[in-house]
Parts: C-alpha cells; structure tokens; sequence
C-alpha cells in the first residue's frame, strides 16, 4: 500500500534532502548568483542622473532657461 504524502516519514525525508541534499545546493548557488548580479548593479554609476544635475547646474546662470523653468517673461 502506498504511502501519503501527508505521512511523516516522507515529509521527514523531504525536509531532510532539503538541508542535506541536492536542493540546498541549487539553492546556495542561485543566492549565490543573484548577490553577484546585485553588485554588479550597485557598482555601476547612473550617468543619466549626474547629466541632469549638470545640466540644471550648468543652466542657473542663464537668464532664458530661467524665465522658462519660472515661467515668467518681462524686463
């Protein structure tokens, strides 16, 4: 006769190839390959940010971009 898989000798084993087996394996080295691809993403620069802030930076001093940012036109 077979055996549930409710029973708790088959939900023991599983728990067990689950720490012990193959399981924790593939486990550990697909953590492993998602803390590599997080790194990578953390390591690079965001360059389109830094071109924003120039650009903002860069257009302070002039009287046009202001009177466009502002909205306002007149002497």
């Amino acid at each position: 006769m077979a055996k549930s898989i409710r029973s708790k000798a088959k939900r023991a084993f599983r728990a067990k190839k689950r720490v012990d087996g193959v399981y924790a394996a593939t486990h550990a080295a697909r953590l492993q390959r998602l803390h590599e691809k997080i790194d990578t993403i953390v390591a690079t620069p965001k360059p389109v940010r830094d071109e924003i802030l120039e650009d903002v930076e860069n257009a302070e001093g002039d009287e046009e971009v202001q009177e466009e940012m502002t909205g306002e036109h007149g002497p």
